[in-house]
């Protein structure tokens, strides 16, 4: 008998994993997934310090060219997107647009 060579899953591996955060569609979960993962050293987690809106930019730019993987856990916008031979995943959950205004009411209240 031919014994079939099964072919590997290709991997699709990132440099860079950014994830777009939003409000009551779990983001806080998947934030303490991507804190557990990482205590394995496998890749940092960039996102910007409490009471500051957002990431410097060269902080961005600093982990698009360094050779640490990275988990980029913010909202930004570059009017010209830097160029960088890195590869760059994005992520996103988003949530059924009632159930989460529903929440969202719950939660404010």
């Amino acid at each position: 008998q031919q014994q079939q060579q099964q072919q590997p899953e290709p991997v699709i591996e990132p440099h860079v994993l950014v994830y777009n955060r939003v409000p009551k569609a779990g983001s806080s979960t998947m934030l303490a997934v991507f804190k557990e993962a990482a205590k394995g050293g496998n890749f940092q987690i960039l996102r910007p310090p409490k009471h500051q809106p957002s990431i410097d930019r060269e902080e961005i730019l600093s982990a698009l060219e360094s050779n640490q993987k990275t988990v980029i856990i913010e909202h930004f916008w570059f009017p010209d997107p830097p160029i960088v031979s890195k590869k760059i995943a994005y992520i996103n959950v988003v949530r059924d647009p009632f159930n989460r205004s529903e929440s969202l009411y719950c939660y404010d209240r």
